[in-house]
């Protein structure tokens, strides 16, 4: 039982519990196998979904991860996010448990919304809104680099000015960062051995180029459509957002316009709330940086099975031990 409970620690390994106890590695690891099991969970009403990089030891490289968003427990590990898979595993739970799910949330992987559209065709799909907003992110950071590389390259160009190319470089945090968690006070610019508020420096940045001006405040109005609207009426702003982004003369821009319209249902679903809480994937991103430790101080446990118990054990706290 001491050493059961030591191992419940996602930190705690069978090499440290062996060497606590002054047992031997694989006497641990029989306790374990012998004493712990972990049987999936029920479904739930809301569930998320997400993968997690497990081994390249391991037949599949990525574990798809199911999460109940409510209760905060791991549903199931299973060894691949691969289709056949996911559709074989939800076609053995009865169809009453399958029956109570009513929403899951999701990254935008077309295997996860093929799998729930067919297996659980009454729960809504939600995508994480974290996630889009990080595409969004990647493409103003790609829009920046290509701007300021322009005052690089040319520099016997007209065009050409060194300190637009410095101030894009040294800030460009202002770009991805919100600008309310940006340092209020004055901010030291050291080529003009000066300091600038923050706002003087955001108007110094968006002066550089018109195109990078208005992909930046296209995407603050999206940051803020994302923080502040609500299931029942975003219907028209995020039409409006839409058709905004694919008709933007930047190609990046009219890519996530696309990625948009796409996944509109999901994105309107992502603002449900349960439990008081708008649903996200933000729960299991943190219950994936435990799995991950648990994988990396497991120094590669070869058995899928055990792997999986060790996770379940580990992170729900609640696995009953057999034969107790």
């Amino acid at each position: 039982m001491s050493i059961l409970n030591y191992l419940k620690d996602y930190n705690h390994t069978f090499t440290s519990a062996a060497h606590h106890y002054y047992v031997s590695i694989q006497t641990v690891i029989n306790i374990f196998d012998r004493y712990v099991e972990a049987k999936r969970r029920k479904l739930p009403k809301v569930i998320n979904i997400d993968e997690v990089f497990i081994s390249r030891a391991h037949k599949y490289k990525y574990a798809c991860i199911l999460y109940d968003f409510m209760h905060r427990k791991i549903i199931d590990v299973l060894p691949t996010r691969h289709k056949r898979y996911l559709i074989d595993y939800f076609a053995r739970i009865p169809k009453t448990e399958l029956s109570s799910v009513e929403v899951v949330v999701m990254d935008m992987w077309q295997t996860y919304r093929d799998v729930i559209k067919l297996c659980i065709p009454q729960a809504k799909i939600a995508v994480d809104s974290f996630h889009l907003i990080r595409t969004l992110n990647e493409i103003i950071k790609r829009i920046r680099i290509d701007t300021m590389n322009k005052y690089k390259q040319h520099k016997s160009a007209p065009v050409h000015d060194d300190m637009y190319y410095y101030m894009l470089k040294k800030f460009h945090y202002f770009f991805l960062k919100n600008y309310e968690d940006i340092y209020d006070g004055k901010i030291r610019i050291q080529k003009l051995h000066a300091y600038w508020h923050k706002s003087d420096i955001l108007h110094y940045l968006l002066s550089t180029n018109d195109d990078l001006k208005d992909a930046y405040l296209l995407k603050e109005r999206y940051r803020s459509f994302n923080l502040t609207a609500s299931y029942d009426t975003c219907d028209d702003e995020l039409n409006q957002l839409i058709d905004l982004f694919r008709n933007h003369k930047l190609a990046g821009m009219r890519s996530f316009g696309r990625t948009l319209n796409n996944w509109r249902d999901e994105i309107k679903n992502s603002f449900l709330v349960y439990d008081k809480r708008r649903i996200s994937n933000g729960p299991i991103e943190s219950v994936n940086n435990k799995i991950k430790t648990v994988i990396k101080t497991s120094n590669g446990i070869k058995s899928y099975n055990r792997l999986r118990n060790k996770i379940m054990y580990a992170i729900n706290k609640d696995i009953p031990i057999k034969n107790k």
